[in-house]
């Protein structure tokens, strides 16, 4: 004592015994348990020894045999669960610590079975590991194949604030170290086990930065999928064996749920894909049904309308010369009757009946015209054609249509177009049957109508419209426009082939040619042809 020699012996004492270093606990435990078992037998043979000894003597020799025969029996009865009744209240007394990791271990085994969601089983860890072992911190790191990190899950949000989610890839130290040990990990089995001085310190920094005692890691099929960090004991005191193999368990366990969760997470994600892309082939599919009832419909009417062409062009062959020789022969006939000398009669109402046949026959005359036009169509050639330059030569042919009208005329003409394939002639036709429509529209002679041209990338086509604030077409009109002799106009002002004449020239030149109209606000014509390609130049 005077040399304070016996004050590392205190200190070695107290470790000892506070920690168990030399499982003396253990020991203890064991030796009370046999003395309270060796005293309850003792108690419980002399009772029987007794009990025997009294019914022997106070029994006669008859009945000595048949009540040993009960004692006995009942003695066998009675012996087993008075045994396991015992043994049960003496483990729970003594290892009372040792039953509640086996009670949390059926809890955790009973909740995980139901769990298929990362979340869920990520919070159920956190919460049982924290609560049974009272560490000051616990996190669950896991690997995220897709990017090749280990990714932080932290119970403490202020935790997560301090440290990057992404802790490291899998090529750091530590993945191959617990990969070779497969098992607990703490710094003095670090120092002791690590091949050299920059493995240990690339392990050291992860227990640095996540303030870790005690790291036990998630294993399967060899491969390092996850750990659960644990901080230090709130008491004080050391890991102990009883706490690395709860943990254990519970990381051999938690690794069975985890690849159920992921399993389960990716044929979510592959049914919601799967989902997603039945949706948008349905929409597709919806979409390609409207295209092709669309296309049905104008290849429907584009045969009705150039079987009528054939039969109309015949029939325009065989009626061009009579209706020339009759447009030839009553100009002299109105000559003639005007140069007799009639006391009474009405040579006034023939003069005025004939001049009616010749305007008549003046349309009749132009009617066959359009369709001979048309039916030449198919002879013509095609060349490249500009489009800006073929509207302003439709313009400069109708100048003197609208230029003493109050319309005003607004051109809005891409900067830059390719070339069309088609016929200047035929396409400047068309560009003059919808302008000259558009200008019969304004009933008053006054409005506006815009020209547009542009680029049309998608489909590698220049579209045209043609915009008028005139009158408009009634929505019952409108699905006869493009049918030949129909016309919106009074009678003799139309012969209601402008519109099927600019249909065909459009078809013919591979293009569409469509309609929109409000009434009382106006019409839009729109036509797209298609370019020819590698010819592209800029129009001034």
């Amino acid at each position: 004592m005077g040399s304070a020699s016996c004050i590392p012996a205190v200190f070695l004492a107290f470790g000892v015994l506070k920690y168990d270093l030399l499982d003396l606990g253990v020991l203890i435990r064991k030796g009370t348990i046999y003395f309270i078992l060796t005293g309850i037998l003792t108690v419980f043979y002399i009772t029987v020894i007794y009990l025997f000894h009294a019914s022997f003597v106070l029994s006669d020799e008859e009945g000595s045999l048949i009540l040993s025969l009960v004692l006995a029996a009942l003695i066998v009865l009675l012996f087993n669960p008075l045994r396991e009744r015992v043994q049960g209240w003496i483990d729970n007394l003594f290892f009372r610590g040792r039953y509640n990791y086996q009670k949390l271990l059926r809890e955790i085994s009973g909740a995980m079975a139901g769990l298929l969601k990362f979340e869920q089983i990520k919070d159920l860890i956190l919460r049982s590991v924290s609560a049974a072992l009272q560490v000051t911190h616990v996190c669950l790191v896991v690997r995220i194949d897709s990017e090749g990190y280990f990714q932080l899950f932290p119970a403490d949000a202020e935790l997560s604030k301090d440290t990057d989610e992404n802790l490291f890839d899998e090529t750091h130290p530590i993945v191959a170290f617990f990969e070779k040990t497969r098992r607990p990990l703490n710094k003095y089995i670090v120092e002791k086990e690590a091949s050299g001085r920059d493995e240990a310190g690339h392990i050291f920094s992860v227990f640095d930065c996540m303030g870790a005692s005690l790291i036990v890691p998630m294993i399967s099929n060899s491969r390092l999928i996850g750990m659960i960090v644990l901080g230090q004991k709130k008491s004080g005191e050391l890991f102990v064996h009883e706490d690395l193999e709860l943990l254990t368990t519970i990381a051999n366990q938690s690794v069975t749920s985890l690849e159920n969760a992921k399993s389960y997470e990716e044929i979510e994600k592959l049914n919601r894909d799967l989902e997603r892309k039945v949706e948008e082939r349905t929409a597709a599919l919806r979409k390609a049904m409207v295209e092709m009832e669309r296309a049905q419909k104008q290849l429907i009417q584009s045969e009705s309308l150039a079987a009528i062409g054939q039969l109309v062009a015949g029939a325009a062959h065989e009626l061009n010369n009579p209706l020339a020789s009759a447009s030839s022969l009553i100009p002299t006939s109105v000559e003639s009757v005007e140069e007799w000398e009639v006391k009474d009669g009405n040579r006034d109402e023939v003069i005025q009946d004939l001049a009616f046949s010749i305007s008549e026959l003046k349309r009749a005359g132009d009617i066959v015209r359009s369709l001979l036009d048309l039916s030449r169509q198919t002879q013509v050639y095609s060349e490249p054609v500009n489009i800006n330059v073929a509207i302003d030569d439709a313009l400069r042919v109708l100048s003197n249509t609208y230029k003493h009208l109050q319309i005003e005329i607004e051109k809005r003409y891409g900067s830059e177009l390719p070339v069309v394939e088609g016929n200047f002639d035929n396409l400047g036709q068309v560009f003059m049957n919808v302008i000259k429509n558009a200008i019969e529209a304004m009933g008053t002679g006054h409005g506006k109508i815009t020209l547009v041209t542009e680029y049309k990338k998608e489909t590698d086509s220049v579209v045209v419209e043609c915009r008028d604030t005139g009158k408009g077409i009634a929505d019952d009109q409108m699905k006869n426009i493009f049918k030949p002799f129909f016309t919106t106009k009074p009678v003799g002002k139309g012969t209601g082939l402008g519109l099927y004449v600019s249909h065909e020239i459009v078809r013919r030149a591979g293009g569409t040619i469509s309609a929109k109209s409000e009434e009382g606000k106006g019409s839009v014509f729109s036509i797209e042809l298609p370019c020819k390609r590698g010819e592209t130049r800029k129009i001034p």
